[in-house]
């Protein structure tokens, strides 16, 4: 059987918006741990590839796939210089899970989704079985503030846009200026998410580039360091914002590996 065709669509209404979702295996969600998937600021459900497909076959778990408020073929929403967001989005996961009955979520995060995931975990430490992060913005540091300055500047050329507009559509410009807005001003230089990072109790997955842009090793020692009993990391050489592309097969052998020892065979 294809996977195409064990992939149900669906909205389900949160609030006042309608989140777009992706289920792979949609019978099993209410009996088996739930792998679901958050993607990048600049991403939508399709960012992750075939990449969530291959990891739940490997583990034989069903996955949530969804576009958060304002991405894909979720509602619109613009939060230009909110930086509470993306704990708006981590509450909004907990009532995404609480709709759908899944009741072992394994949260998987990339860039803003990671960081979303690692805030869910400290907001709810009972619910997930345990998070997988990668690429997470803990803080602002100088290395992301400068990268998302350059990103900033590429918006001028037309290739960069005509290139983000394939993946985010009608809707680039409000996700972009919402994205890069809010990560360079003034309301995130004393943000952080230490006090959520405090209160994880599930294990931890922290993986990184050794070349991300947006990120240095200070993101991923921010977590360890406050999560020495539950959390593992691993730098991975050679490679840079987007490593579950960057680096699939790796990618793929690392988190399977994580979600059999820790979640599976407990």
């Amino acid at each position: 059987m294809s996977i195409e065709s064990r992939i149900s669509e669906r909205f389900v209404n949160i609030g006042d918006f309608e989140i777009y979702c992706k289920i792979l295996n949609p019978s099993e969600i209410l009996t088996k741990p739930v792998i679901i998937f958050l993607h990048e600021g600049l991403g939508t459900s399709e960012s992750w590839g075939f990449y969530a497909y291959e990891l739940s076959q490997m583990l034989e778990l069903p996955a949530l796939i969804y576009d958060r408020r304002g991405y894909g073929k979720s509602s619109k929403h613009f939060w230009v210089g909110n930086s509470n967001y993306l704990h708006e989005e981590a509450n909004l996961l907990n009532d995404l899970i609480k709709e759908l009955g899944i009741r072992s979520p394994i949260i998987f995060g990339h860039s803003d989704g990671a960081t979303i995931a690692l805030i869910f975990g400290g907001l709810f430490p009972n619910k997930p079985s345990a998070v997988i992060s990668v690429a997470a913005h803990t803080f602002l540091e100088d290395h992301t503030f400068n990268g998302v300055k350059k990103t900033i500047k590429l918006y001028d050329n037309l290739k960069f846009k005509e290139k983000l507009m394939k993946r985010l559509g009608d809707r680039t410009d409000d996700i972009f200026y919402s994205w890069a807005l809010t990560w360079s001003s003034d309301g995130l230089v004393e943000w952080n998410i230490y006090d959520e990072l405090n209160k994880i109790i599930c294990p931890v997955l922290v993986l990184q580039g050794d070349n991300d842009q947006y990120g240095t090793l200070k993101q991923v020692l921010s977590i360890s360091e406050r999560n020495l009993k539950n959390s593992e990391y691993e730098i991975l050489s050679d490679c840079g914002h987007i490593p579950h592309i960057e680096k699939k097969k790796e990618m793929l052998e690392k988190c399977a590996n994580f979600v059999k020892n820790k979640v599976l065979l407990k």
